[in-house]
């Protein structure tokens, strides 16, 4: 996804080797041959760079880019040793430029695989609760949405990665991840959502199945697009949620505050399924007509203090049928409360190292009391800790930062740890298609047997 990145590569190597060190090379003379179009060769890298903002937005690689292109023009004009000086200089900053590019992919969301296109539709109204719907389309429009749909989502994501501190700066954090407010969704904007008669023809699904998606702390509606693609190009009816927690509240003091924002979480999560179930409200608002859902196998999901919040919702709320959580985190969850048995099925995925890395959070111990409450659930209950895991292995964040991720020590190949999150995703997908639109017992729902990188433990 660094295509502008490489072509503006290409144009600095070009200018030091023809500019600096003289080298003849095809069209050298030409770019030689009077100071303006010596000019003009020196100052294309920077306009191009510039111009990159516009197109493919700025990222990590863009500050070796910036200085190397700022400094051409100024060893253009120089002769002798300064001139060779400079080129010396400049050629260290394209290959600082080349190490970013490859030590700082952006890769590819992933595309989603079911028998549908993806449509989306946003409700904003910070006077109410504020979300976004991934429902299937077989017409898609030419609009795309884009990964941060607001200054609100950006500003959270900013306060997330400092935590507790002022660093990265605005500025830095601005020019670091500029280009996730040009990466487009997999989704088309206000596209036709599919009629019922299509839903059935292509799923054998009479209605649509709801879900409603609790996002992690620092997040947005829009941070874990690959999985919830891949649940409406399957057929169903997926609401993200965009909780507005104030973030750095949370980092700072986070036992003041986090009950406080679990209660609203709490809240405009079951406010959502109200509006599920009567089809009022903000709903009737974006689609018109009432769209059937299938109220019989409603699911909650959620990662991190997501999930979290979409357990409570499940333990409280009778009509969740269906609950799913990425890594969740129970801290705040009183303990007797984790020993609760839910009305519905569940299925739990632990990172492999949260646990160790936040001993304190108890995570694996709060996560198995939760399990060991399922014990006689009939609905069933499966349990997964991911092997080679990290916490934001179950969001696109791997996808878009896995190289600052891997430089912070964080996580050791980004490949190999993209493909983690695709394996999830297929594993949430297969388990709806089995076990929540056929209604299968969970109890038979195998999709990696024997395979270590997702061992299934059931406990129901």
């Amino acid at each position: 996804m660094l295509k502008f990145n490489l072509f503006i590569l290409c144009l600095e190597i070009y200018a030091i080797l023809v500019l600096l060190f003289e080298v003849e090379l095809p069209c050298s003379s030409a770019a030689n041959q009077t100071p303006s179009t010596k000019l003009f060769v020196s100052l294309l890298p920077l306009m191009m760079t510039i111009l990159s903002k516009h197109t493919e937005g700025w990222s990590a690689t863009t500050i070796p880019a910036f200085l190397c292109s700022m400094l051409l023009p100024m060893g253009a004009i120089l002769e002798g040793l300064p001139k060779l000086s400079f080129g010396v200089l400049v050629s260290f900053l394209a290959i600082t430029h080349a190490n970013a590019i490859r030590s700082f992919p952006i890769k590819k969301l992933i595309q989603p695989t079911g028998p549908f296109r993806v449509g989306y539709k946003t409700y904003k109204d910070k006077s109410d609760v504020i979300y976004s719907v991934f429902y299937p389309t077989l017409n898609p429009t030419s609009i795309l949405a884009k990964f941060i749909p607001d200054e609100d989502a950006w500003k959270k994501y900013r306060e997330i990665a400092q935590g507790k501190t002022n660093f990265p700066p605005k500025w830095l954090f601005d020019v670091l991840t500029h280009f996730c407010t040009k990466l487009n969704l997999l989704v088309s904007v206000d596209a036709p959502i599919v009629s019922q008669q299509e839903l059935k023809q292509h799923t054998h699904l009479e209605k649509f199945i709801p879900v409603v998606f609790s996002h992690g702390l620092g997040g947005s509606r829009n941070n874990y697009s690959s999985i919830l693609t891949q649940l409406a190009s399957q057929g169903h009816f997926v609401v993200a949620m965009d909780h507005q927690d104030n973030v750095r509240d949370l980092c700072l003091e986070c036992e003041k505050h986090v009950f406080k924002y679990l209660g609203m979480r709490i809240r405009e999560i079951t406010q959502m399924i109200n509006e599920i179930s009567t089809w009022s409200g903000s709903l009737s608002k974006l689609f018109g007509n009432q769209i059937e859902l299938d109220l019989s196998r409603l699911t909650v999901m959620g990662h991190s203090y997501g999930g979290c919040s979409a357990y409570k919702v499940a333990s409280q709320d009778e009509r969740v049928k269906h609950c799913v959580l990425f890594d969740p985190w129970m801290t705040p969850v009183e303990k007797e409360a984790l020993d609760n048995k839910l009305g519905c099925s569940l299925l739990l995925f632990e990172s492999g190292d949260w646990n160790e890395q936040y001993p304190i959070f108890e995570v694996t111990k709060r996560n198995h009391r939760v399990m060991e409450a399922q014990r006689s659930n009939e609905c069933g209950a499966i349990y997964c800790k991911v092997p080679h895991s990290i916490h934001s292995n179950f969001c696109d964040d791997i996808l878009l930062v896995g190289g600052v991720m891997k430089l912070l020590k964080m996580i050791e190949d980004v490949d190999k740890t993209a493909e983690i999150y695709k394996g999830a995703i297929r594993i949430v997908g297969n388990y709806y298609s089995n076990v929540i639109a056929r209604k299968q017992n969970s109890d038979t729902f195998i999709l990696f047997e024997a395979d270590e990188k997702f061992p299934l433990q059931k406990y129901a």
